[in-house]
């Protein structure tokens, strides 16, 4: 089995995330992508609130050949 990454190349995205009602959207922009673990790919980027641009933070995480692994994303 071929153990090298295929998935989508997310570098470059930016994602506008709508939260629930009364509370602030979100924005995660993909800043890096690096391929080469295996199955999976490293993404680097930020995500801050869509209303206070000084709530920037940087987010790293892994996504695998069938999108975005959730319980490896984290804010650093």
């Amino acid at each position: 089995m071929d153990e090298t990454y295929d998935g989508p190349f997310y570098q470059g995205f930016v994602f506008f995330l709508v939260s629930a009602a009364g509370r602030a959207n979100h924005i995660l922009t993909i800043t890096l992508q690096i391929d080469g673990f295996e199955p999976n790919a490293g993404i680097l980027g930020t995500w801050r609130s869509q209303d206070n641009p000084a709530s920037l933070k940087p987010v790293e995480a892994a996504s695998s050949v069938n999108g975005p692994v959730g319980r490896e994303a984290r804010t650093c």
